[in-house]
């Protein structure tokens, strides 16, 4: 049985899907056929995305997430450019703990930024005990401080200038390696400034 069906009522066969998926779509006799398994599918929503009329369901995806576009709706592309330059970067924080709610808002709609093929290969872990915060955040520095003096190893770097860049490099990741504060409230955290990256 397919996992796509088209609700044929509301299909005005524009051939958008047929066009973009053509592993689940095709056309015959200027119908279209939809066959969509765990062999051709992907789960990648694109052809219930992009149906002009919301004519196509698939079931091992939750139709609520697929909000209906309204084009009627004004973009002022000033306003997103302006509101993009305003992004800035915060590196001092309270130490204020983060309500779970707020916590779990905006790790669901990370859910929403574009991967391949929809495929969201990405897993968020939200650790607020400071002391774990801490933990990993020096089994990342370790962990490049290593792969720094390995990639040396390989390409020969030697002598006392060698060994002053991979201290300042270290010394420089190390401050920059705190983890993501919105995060994990509680943390240490370092004012920008604190950070020079060799010349």
């Amino acid at each position: 049985m397919s996992w796509v069906t088209i609700d044929e009522s509301e299909c005005n066969q524009c051939g958008l899907c047929v066009t973009r998926c053509m592993t689940c779509f095709s056309s015959k006799d200027d119908v279209v056929v939809v066959q969509t398994d765990e062999i051709t599918c992907n789960l990648c929503g694109h052809c219930v995305s992009l149906c002009p009329t919301d004519a196509i369901h698939h079931e091992k995806m939750d139709m609520r997430n697929f909000p209906s576009l309204d084009r009627a709706i004004p973009f002022d592309s000033q306003q997103f450019i302006d509101f993009l330059r305003q992004r800035r970067s915060h590196r001092h924080f309270t130490g204020k703990e983060i309500p779970r709610e707020q916590l779990e808002t905006l790790v669901d709609i990370c859910r929403y930024a574009p991967t391949g093929s929809n495929r969201q290969p990405v897993e968020i872990k939200v650790i607020q005990a400071s002391d774990r915060v801490a933990l990993f955040s020096d089994l990342t520095v370790d962990y490049f401080v290593n792969l720094i003096e390995q990639v040396e190893g390989q390409v020969g770097s030697s002598g006392p200038k060698a060994r002053k860049s991979r201290r300042i490099s270290g010394s420089c990741m190390r401050m920059s390696c705190v983890t993501n504060p919105w995060a994990w409230p509680g943390s240490s955290a370092w004012m920008w400034s604190s950070a020079r990256h060799p010349a």
